[in-house]
């Protein structure tokens, strides 16, 4: 798993991260962690693809977990961190 430092990247340089195009979005979402400490963060989905997305959430997560619940416009799903920069996190869907 990539970890980025916290500045910022070119626009090549995130396109060459996608495995797929991302669409651009703003939609209001929730994201859940932990597994005995729940914790809940409000996000915007920033960006959504056929294998992920780009959140940016209110607050710093430090650390920023590996794994989400993800919910979005009456979509639920599971996702792992791939990357984190400042308040910006790339998540990229579990599938079974």
């Amino acid at each position: 798993m990539e970890m980025i430092p916290n500045k910022p990247l070119s626009k090549d340089r995130w396109a060459a991260m996608r495995r797929s195009e991302r669409a651009l979005s703003a939609k209001p979402g929730t994201l859940v962690y932990g597994d005995l400490d729940v914790g809940v963060v409000n996000c915007r989905v920033l960006g959504l693809s056929e294998t992920g997305v780009r959140v940016e959430t209110n607050v710093m997560l430090n650390p920023t977990p590996e794994s989400f619940s993800l919910e979005f416009s009456g979509i639920y799903c599971l996702a792992r961190r791939r990357w984190a920069v400042g308040r910006e996190i790339g998540l990229e869907f579990i599938f079974d």
